[in-house]
């Protein structure tokens, strides 16, 4: 094989790797930024429980990307399951 086409193979493959993380990279910072402000929440819920702490959690939990767009139901019971209540 030409030493040609292997470098600019190589160079094609590198072009895409950074379009796909120009894409990729800004998407999941954000979804780990939305999770650390629902474990930070969580935290400060566990160590002193209170109405305005968990309205918190569950304002940070509807924010997750999992439980984007579902019925407040099923977040109180995402919210249970993690040790969240009153």
């Amino acid at each position: 094989m030409d030493i040609r086409i292997i470098v600019f193979g190589m160079c094609f493959v590198l072009i895409a790797l950074f379009i796909g993380a120009n894409y990729f990279v800004p998407k999941e910072k954000d979804r780990s930024n939305k999770e650390a402000q629902f474990a930070l929440s969580m935290k400060d819920f566990l160590q002193a429980p209170s109405q305005e702490k968990y309205d918190q959690c569950l304002a940070a939990a509807q924010e997750l990307p999992h439980l984007k767009n579902k019925d407040e139901m099923t977040i109180k019971s995402y919210l249970e399951k993690n040790g969240i209540s009153l």
